[in-house]
């Protein structure tokens, strides 16, 4: 059976969604998942009716089913522009999407050939890995009650962190930022022919829009504006963007192009700048209101160029978290209201992003590859997390379920090619830019 979903083209019977010479391979549980959205005609499928047809009604968490539906829309984010799946807020998935070819007769036998064949090779591995998992976890608990004594738990809040591609795009993907609302991260893109734009993607939506090029943005909390530098004819320039009517604001012209732009409160957003590449970076604010340009930080010159590279606004509070380099293994950052400094904390770590923790007055701190937190109470740091891939930049994106970290990686396009010996040809498989 074969199906044309928007522009590409569903072989059920290979599990592969086509699209000229390029083609994606479904894992089983995204073949089931898009096969139940087919059967359901563009209704609305719940995450209940979810379990029941691509998990035969076995216990899974919601994490399983985003990451089901994330990688879908990653296969289909390689091939096509166009919308696929509509999330339905509290309720569920439904295909948007135009079909062709898709037959009068249900589909649901497919999904349930499927599903029985599956379950056959499965049941007896499921039964005995879950006897393993559950004497492995009585060991821990074992271990845990021996060595560890119950007045060391302390009750804290901390982001739970789950590995979900969200954009997919051939190319690299940095410089992330998100409204309040959560619905709407912005974020830079440069492709495989280095060229450079800035997208706007709709969470809700799960569609991308590019909306500058050649520059350096960010979006403020309500949604409603971006500030952004740019060259143009090598003059370096800073601009507002109205994202509702696409109209730009010029506001003025700089000596090089920021290395870092955040939106505060009142219409004020702060970037970096040096006097000369002998000099370090220091923290601006701009007043778009009143076009007041204020100096925030000033960093010594002795033997430091970088000086204060990067920042972090917390909204709630309306401290701005400035991080300043000291040298290779080690970082410092300043905490400033009002333009006094309220606390400074040094770390034995080449810090490279930082990032206000939803639930709490602390930071969360990166390295090129591993996540701290960082008290500022007392400056205690500790390891939340190693990855295992390069950190370019962190954002916070909240939601109905609680706020999520984004964390980009760029890193170089590194495809995976099917190459056909005789006819001397080949296609692109998986890509592996992300965020």
């Amino acid at each position: 059976m074969t199906v044309h979903i928007a522009s590409v083209m569903f072989d059920a019977n290979q599990r592969t969604l086509v699209k000229g010479t390029q083609s994606r391979n479904l894992e089983p549980k995204v073949f089931n998942f898009l096969t139940a959205l087919l059967a359901a005609n563009g209704q609305i499928v719940s995450r209940d009716q979810l379990i029941e047809k691509v998990w035969n009604n076995r216990v899974v968490g919601e994490g399983a089913i985003n990451r089901t539906v994330s990688l879908l829309r990653g296969h289909f984010a390689a091939l096509t522009d166009e919308n696929i799946i509509e999330t339905v807020p509290t309720q569920g998935y439904r295909l948007i999407a135009c079909l062709e070819g898709l037959s009068k007769d249900p589909i649901e036998p497919v999904l349930n050939e499927i599903t029985a064949t599956e379950n056959k090779k499965s049941t007896w591995f499921f039964i005995k890995v879950s006897c393993v998992i559950t004497f492995i976890l009585l060991f821990l608990v074992a271990l845990i009650s021996y060595f560890i004594k119950p007045d060391s738990f302390t009750h804290s809040n901390t982001l739970s962190l789950i590995s979900a591609p969200l954009i997919a795009l051939n190319g690299s993907e940095y410089k992330l930022s998100t409204t309040d609302s959560g619905q709407h991260i912005l974020f830079h893109h440069l492709d495989e022919n280095n060229n450079q734009a800035v997208y706007l993607y709709d969470t809700k939506t799960h569609s991308k829009k590019r909306v500058l090029t050649d520059s350096l943005a960010t979006i403020n909390a309500k949604g409603t504006q971006l500030v952004y530098a740019t060259n143009i004819d090598k003059q370096c320039s800073i601009a507002i963007y109205y994202v509702a009517t696409q109209k730009q604001q010029p506001l003025f012209t700089c000596d090089e192009i920021p290395t870092s732009l955040v939106w505060g409160e009142n219409n004020t957003f702060y970037f970096t700048k040096r006097f000369s590449k002998s000099h370090p970076y220091q923290v601006f604010s701009y007043n778009v209101n009143t076009g007041r340009l204020k100096q925030i930080t000033n960093p010594t010159s002795k033997n430091n160029t970088k000086g204060d590279f990067n920042f972090n606004y917390n909204r709630h509070t309306n401290q701005l978290a400035v991080l300043r380099y000291i040298n290779d293994n080690q970082s410092h950052i300043i905490i400033i209201n009002d333009d006094h400094i309220l606390t400074e904390h040094t770390v034995d770590l080449r810090i490279n992003n930082l990032l206000w923790h939803p639930n709490n007055n602390d930071l969360i701190i990166a390295d090129s590859a591993s996540l701290y937190t960082l008290k500022t109470a007392n400056s205690h740091y500790s390891l939340l997390k190693k990855l295992d891939f390069k950190i370019n930049s962190l954002a916070l994106l909240q939601s109905d379920n609680g706020p999520s970290l984004l964390i980009s990686n760029l890193n170089a396009v590194s495809d995976i090619a099917k190459y056909n010996i005789k006819q001397k040809t080949h296609i692109t498989w998986q890509q592996s830019a992300r965020t």
